[in-house]
């Protein structure tokens, strides 16, 4: 809604979206967003009657064309408008001025992906409200939150909207005897580290060992067979749970097929597995193909001496 507001020209949807937004910035401890917004807000909500009638009228954003859904942010139009003069005076062409969003086959694009993420959603019945669960899960991980999680996650709004109110009390409010605030308004903010989804694998140290591995390697991996199963695919859990829990990966590769971070090494390693490696390459008479890894080459000259 607070995208929709500005491009749409929609005054209400700009304020009501920030407005909504804060309270769950106080909470998530993003302080400078909290500092800055609740005095934003403030002003929007005393404006002159003249100046909320001209933004009532979609004039707090900027319409560079006559196209619907086009408007810009003050500050991006302001970005635009000096990357314009930069590309004037050093007599450069600018595209910028023409966006993205409004040409004709971007936005058919864009009607195609939503169409085929909500196939894709209906596919695998996600949203669906016959097979709805009654725990809070993640829609993409299929992670159950455990109790004390959901009612962090379900209250996050209420609590989130005391923490604005006692920030605008003590910090933006003077008080009438002395005319001093509370707390200083760039004092700093204390963290409130509120429980999420994420915090259901957090590692929390032990008094033993000082340290506590959790396994959830193979986790992926598992939530990705079970998302399949109930897709409807056929998949024998059998064979596949024959192996165990590792503190390492099993594979150099994702279920995607795509290389993991930093295996790069390890993947050279099992490809030149038993293949022994010629100092001095005979090429045949036919066509030959010679294939040169410039940083491996670099990296096995090794470091200088004197470096």
């Amino acid at each position: 809604m607070f995208t929709r507001g500005i491009r749409g020209g929609d005054w209400e949807s700009y304020r009501g979206a920030l407005s909504d937004m804060l309270p769950y910035i106080a909470l998530y401890d993003h302080g400078n967003y909290l500092k800055s917004l609740s005095v934003h807000i403030a002003d929007l909500n005393q404006l002159p009657l003249e100046v909320e009638a001209g933004f009532h009228s979609g004039d707090f954003a900027v319409l560079k064309t006559k196209k619907k859904f086009s408007q810009v942010e003050l500050d991006h139009a302001q970005e635009t408008q000096i990357s314009e003069q930069t590309y004037s005076m050093f007599s450069k062409a600018s595209s910028t001025l023409c966006h993205k969003e409004e040409t004709g086959s971007r936005r058919s694009r864009d009607l195609h992906d939503e169409d085929a993420i909500l196939q894709l959603m209906e596919t695998y019945n996600l949203g669906s409200t016959e097979r709805c669960c009654t725990v809070l899960s993640n829609v993409a991980t299929k992670d159950i939150a455990t109790t004390k999680i959901s009612e962090a996650l379900l209250t996050a709004k209420q609590r989130g909207a005391e923490l604005v109110q006692n920030f605008a009390r003590q910090r933006l409010v003077q008080n009438p005897e002395n005319g001093k605030f509370l707390v200083n308004y760039h004092a700093t903010l204390h963290k409130n580290n509120a429980l999420t989804l994420g915090d259901l694998y957090k590692e929390m140290p032990t008094q033993a060992s000082n340290t506590k591995q959790v396994m959830d390697t193979d986790r992926d991996f598992l939530r990705i067979l079970i998302a399949a199963c109930k897709g409807g695919r056929k998949i024998d859990l059998k064979k596949i749970l024959k192996h165990e829990l590792c503190k390492v990966r099993v594979s150099l590769a994702t279920a995607y097929g795509e290389l993991r971070t930093a295996e790069k090494a390890s993947l050279v390693k099992e490809i030149l597995m038993g293949i022994e490696c010629q100092s001095k390459l005979s090429f045949a008479k036919n066509d030959s193909i010679l294939m040169i890894d410039g940083m491996a080459f670099v990296l096995s000259l090794g470091r200088p001496q004197l470096a």
